[in-house]
């Protein structure tokens, strides 16, 4: 490679691991310009293919990782990347034959297996997602991020219990998981079917998750008022789903504030909610 090529391509590999907009979009420049010397430079189409992609330029990050993959076409990190790619444009089908023939080589290739996964999950094929998910929870039983995409397909099902038993996983893992807490903790909280519910835990997360916040966030106060409806606390509920409400309003979220203020309008009359949206 001569001086001039080196030159390009190492100044424009450090700028795209720099990573900010302005560095990427020179990276670009000092990439394209290292392969107009010498198109067969793997390693300069790889990162700028990933130049591309993280400009949201999907269509030529393709390009690239492409003809990279056409020069060395065992290399797995690109072949990932382009699957990456093409699940970002929509085109999840192809997205799977990379993360497929990258995990035809290395079956325990967990991040192939990850984003295979996501792309059944993203394109709806969600039998086929509960399959990859679980695959890769035999490969890293404690990695919280496979059990939490679980929860939300079951929760996409209806099937309440395996929902609980994967949020209940992901704060095994990680127990300052707020997202997770206020999620578990409204279904135990307002789930119609009675055996699902249990106010006592419902308190203690939903308060655990209020007081990391400092009580500034509507919808985990929200949660918090259901809970101890259910509990049957009702001077509690209403008092902090009148706060809640406050703040929906005062941040412009009017129709979360109004949903407040209807459930608002049971806990007043001593009645706890109950999310039909979750009957089964």
């Amino acid at each position: 490679m001569a001086p001039s090529e080196i030159a390009h391509g190492n100044l424009g590999i450090a700028l795209a691991q720099i990573g900010t907009p302005e560095d990427l979009n020179e990276a670009v420049l000092h990439l394209e310009a290292a392969l107009r010397m010498d198109p067969n430079l793997v390693r300069v189409r790889h990162s700028l293919g990933n130049a591309l992609a993280r400009l949201g330029r999907f269509e030529e990050a393709v390009e690239q990782y492409e003809a990279a993959l056409r020069l060395q076409p065992e290399q797995d990190g690109i072949r990932n990347n382009l699957g990456n790619a093409l699940a970002a444009l929509g085109r999840f089908d192809e997205a799977v034959e990379q993360y497929q023939e990258v995990l035809r080589r290395r079956p325990d290739h967990t991040t192939a297996l990850n984003n295979l996964a996501k792309a059944y999950e993203k394109a709806g094929r969600h039998d086929e997602a509960i399959e990859q998910y679980s695959h890769l929870l035999r490969l890293r039983p404690d990695d919280a991020g496979p059990h939490g995409s679980l929860a939300l397909i079951f929760d996409a099902r209806g099937e309440t219990a395996q929902v609980i038993h994967h949020y209940r996983e992901v704060l095994r893992i990680n127990p300052r998981d707020l997202k997770t807490q206020n999620n578990l903790a409204w279904i135990l909280a307002t789930h119609p079917n009675a055996k699902f519910r249990d106010g006592a835990e419902a308190v203690r997360l939903a308060e655990s998750v209020c007081e990391a916040t400092h009580e500034g966030v509507s919808p985990f106060l929200d949660t918090l008022a259901a809970a101890y409806a259910e509990g049957g606390r009702f001077d509690d509920a209403v008092r902090t789903a009148e706060q809640a409400a406050r703040l929906a309003r005062e941040a412009g979220l009017v129709p979360a504030a109004l949903g407040i203020e209807e459930r608002l309008d049971l806990y007043r009359e001593a009645k706890p909610f109950r999310d039909v949206a979750k009957e089964e």
